[in-house]
């Protein structure tokens, strides 16, 4: 009797081993781990991790719809574009969208003194757009958009910063690349964590001065240049004093494409603030885009 249930146990010991649907454990450190049995249930299909998906904004579908803000925050006013009055988020201030929504159209008065800021925004002829929820940053300009026609969640934060302690070898690898000695250099803006932004002004060459904005990412170096005659009063702006500021350049947002970075900004001089974008094209170029709005703000 002994013989027989040692028997029986050993070919139950057997059957078990063979059994291709035991799990076993594994044991690494304090953790415990499941090993995935070699040969599947037939009723389970299991299912393959899906591919990382990047979500792109498409370049193409930006129209030059720029607005500002009125004093209280609460209105904006659309100072360029077409009349469109399905535009329902507005952009800006380094990536915050705003609901809005249209609600009239808004003759010019005759106090209408020509500068567009909030304290001559009742008398300026354009469509105003209420923020729904929020409040906007008075006298900050916004970019509006149809959100059914641009993908918003290819939008990156973009952080304004003033760092003039550039390290040395970022300095050396941008004067190899344009083949320029620097003058003035600062990092004025980060993209998410891996993208910083540069403005450069380099030495004078004969007459022509050139400045640079250039976005980096890990060893590659893109750039947009803005070569001008030199004048003393007024190179690239009027009343500049031959020189470019991190304070003239602020961002309204960045976004990702299929080519690389998008970025909204905004120049400002004496006279008042210039929006447009920068549009990665390839490892070594920004290409201006023309969606381009102006504020004259003079005194």
């Amino acid at each position: 009797m002994r013989k027989f249930m040692l028997l029986i146990g050993a070919m139950l010991a057997i059957g078990g081993c063979s059994d291709s649907s035991t799990q076993h454990i594994e044991k690494q450190g304090s953790t415990v781990h499941k090993v995935t049995p070699t040969t599947p249930n037939p009723k389970y299909k299991q299912q393959e991790e899906p591919p990382e998906h990047k979500v792109f904004l498409d370049a193409a579908a930006l129209t030059d719809h720029y607005s500002f803000a009125d004093r209280s925050g609460k209105y904006l006013i659309a100072f360029s574009g077409s009349r469109d009055t399905k535009l329902n988020k507005a952009i800006g201030e380094g990536g915050r969208v705003l609901d809005v929504k249209f609600i009239r159209q808004q003759s010019r008065s005759d106090k209408d003194d020509g500068r567009q800021w909030a304290n001559n925004f009742d008398n300026l002829e354009g469509m105003i757009f209420e923020v729904v929820e929020g409040q906007a940053l008075p006298d900050q300009t916004y970019y509006l958009v149809n959100d059914r026609e641009l993908n918003l969640k290819a939008i990156i934060p973009v952080t304004t910063k003033l760092k003039d302690a550039v390290e040395d070898s970022v300095k050396q690898a941008i004067e190899r690349e344009k083949s320029l000695p620097i003058e003035k250099i600062w990092e004025i803006g980060q993209v998410g964590t891996d993208h910083q932004i540069y403005l450069v002004q380099f030495k004078k060459k004969d007459k022509k001065v050139t400045a640079s904005i250039i976005l980096k990412h890990g060893q590659l170096l893109a750039a947009k240049d803005y070569v001008a005659d030199y004048d003393p009063n007024s190179t690239w702006r009027v009343d500049d004093g031959g020189e470019v500021t991190p304070e003239m350049f602020s961002f309204l947002f960045a976004a990702s494409t299929k080519n690389g970075l998008l970025l909204g900004m905004e120049w400002a001089g004496a006279e008042g603030k210039n929006a447009f974008f920068l549009n990665q094209k390839g490892n070594a170029a920004l290409e201006e885009l023309k969606i381009k709005g102006g504020r004259y703000m003079s005194p």
